[in-house]
């Protein structure tokens, strides 16, 4: 396919400086070229209130887009402008987590967002360095990414990490939190640091506070699962999903320590001769319905029935006809 301009319907114009193209249009930013093109077609200062409601953008964003054009040379920022702001990320991800990519804007409810749209385009190394030169961020970036990892950045590493800061307009404070949490988890990979960054924007995980929020989230969640291999004898095999979802909701939606929990694991083992996800669920469901809170609850409830006694307290609930019906529904099933 060939393209050209149909200079019959262009109008009127307006000069566009050639280092624009030459050297700027494969390195610079949506929002960054933008900027640039709005000035150069009104001709005039403008403030980055002004501009950012023009091109329905942050003011944050433009002012981080103007500090790539000024350390370039081709923009002015007057004195008493506003201080450049770290920009919040604004990307949505796609469905698949692969970076990365190019982008187009699309409106919606009057405003806009930028969608991701996957290909195999990468910064070269040459093109990172020149990046970095200009732009003293990006090159704090790499470095704090270099002290992270402990070793010399590869190739690939410096074109995930611009991708993510120049192509995504991620700030550094969140690439760094997100790289933070893989290292936790042993796994400092670029591509892995990556697709984190994708996942969580893609759930709408897009500042540095709802990112601690979520690391905060993770931990928790994986020392719930942890404390349940232990107790279950599981030892290093994989989580299916829905054994993970079913230990979510044992902690938060049920509330129960590992306490209980355990005693539900052995009443299963005990009742079916093996471990079942699906029966210790059902049981601990039934005791959360009939007000079992404690192992101590449970305890007392067994006793109770086993030496035919009775209470004029809390008698609303027999863990043995709890852990019949619970037997016998998964034996039908």
């Amino acid at each position: 396919m060939l393209y050209s301009m149909n200079f019959g319907k262009m109008g009127t114009a307006f000069p566009v400086p050639t280092a624009l193209v030459d050297e700027h249009l494969r390195l610079c930013s949506a929002v960054q070229l933008k900027l640039l093109l709005l000035l150069l077609r009104t001709g005039a200062a403008m403030t980055d209130e002004e501009i950012a409601q023009q091109l329905r953008q942050n003011p944050a964003d433009i002012r981080d887009a103007a500090i790539y054009w000024e350390n370039c040379g081709l923009l002015t920022v007057q004195d008493g402008a506003p201080s450049p702001a770290l920009p919040p990320a604004q990307t949505t991800p796609p469905a698949e987590a692969t970076l990365p990519a190019i982008t187009r804007e699309i409106a919606a409810d009057d405003s806009r967002r930028t969608v991701i749209i996957t290909d195999s385009q990468r910064f070269t190394r040459a093109e990172c360095n020149e990046l970095a030169a200009r732009d003293r961020r990006l090159m704090d970036l790499l470095q704090k990414a270099q002290d992270i990892t402990g070793s010399t950045l590869t190739s690939v590493d410096m074109q995930c990490l611009t991708a993510l800061y120049a192509y995504y307009g991620l700030a550094p404070e969140y690439i760094i939190t997100v790289m933070g949490y893989c290292k936790s988890i042993g796994k400092l990979s670029m591509r892995y640091v990556e697709k984190t960054a994708a996942s969580w924007l893609e759930n709408g995980i897009d500042t540095t506070a709802k990112a601690e929020k979520q690391i905060e989230y993770l931990s928790r969640r994986h020392s719930h699962e942890g404390l349940v291999r232990s107790a279950f004898g599981i030892g290093d095999r994989g989580l299916t999903t829905r054994e993970r979802a079913f230990i979510e909701s044992w902690f938060g939606q049920l509330g129960y320590g590992i306490d209980v929990i355990r005693l539900a694991f052995e009443r299963a083992v005990e009742n079916t001769g093996k471990l079942s996800f699906a029966y210790i669920n059902k049981v601990l469901q039934n005791w959360h319905a009939e007000g079992v809170k404690t192992a101590a609850d449970a305890a007392n409830a067994s006793s109770r029935k086993q030496h035919g006694t009775s209470s004029t307290e809390n008698t609303s609930y027999s863990i043995n006809d709890l852990e019949n019906r619970v037997f016998d529904d998964f034996i039908h099933r």
